[in-house]
């Protein structure tokens, strides 16, 4: 990939989390301690850019979709966290996403879907982007309110079940750490 389209991909990777939760911004308070690579997952090489405070990370094994991505910040504690807002923001930022997308390219976003437990609530879609060549990309968004703070995590693959998968384990590795700054056990 060129320095352009990759610093293209990276901006739009950095506009995309920051509109996940329009009224949150970076975590100040944690900004030091978690500037650091805070969960390691095997198979992918981890990167942290400082400008956008964004972690990103891609698979270069074969097991979880080699070139697939996942990237995210750490936000501001948000206090009650709203479904309403985060779906509104979702609409938003697909009408974005249809301006800027290239002619012969569709795109479907999923409903978006909420999940809750004691210590943390999830609001996640999915967006399915399919070019005038038949060439799939998934992305999935999801936004994990926890005690501390909020995390905005998009993970990307050209295959739908490594796109969930990678989402999957880097939501868990990231709510293992949450959950043993607050003391608590590693799940419920």
């Amino acid at each position: 990939m060129s320095q352009t389209k990759e610093k293209t991909s990276i901006a739009l990777t950095v506009i995309l989390l920051s509109g996940s939760l329009i009224t949150s911004t970076t975590a100040n308070a944690q900004d030091t301690k978690l500037q650091l690579d805070p969960v390691k997952i095997e198979g992918f090489q981890y990167r942290y850019i400082a400008k956008a405070k964004l972690h990103m990370n891609v698979c270069k094994k074969p097991a979880c979709g080699r070139g697939s991505k996942v990237s995210y910040i750490f936000l501001r504690k948000v206090d009650q966290p709203n479904f309403q807002t985060f779906s509104n923001n979702r609409k938003r930022i697909a009408n974005i996403l249809r301006q800027r997308t290239p002619a012969g390219t569709s795109l479907e976003f999923s409903k978006p879907k909420v999940r809750k437990n004691a210590v943390i609530t999830v609001f996640s879609q999915m967006r399915k982007a399919t070019n005038a060549n038949g060439q799939v990309h998934y992305t999935m968004s999801t936004v994990v309110h926890t005690p501390i703070n909020s995390i905005s995590l998009i993970s990307s693959s050209p295959i739908k079940k490594h796109a969930q998968a990678n989402r999957s384990k880097f939501g868990v590795a990231l709510t293992k750490m949450i959950r043993a700054n607050l003391g608590l056990p590693a799940t419920n």
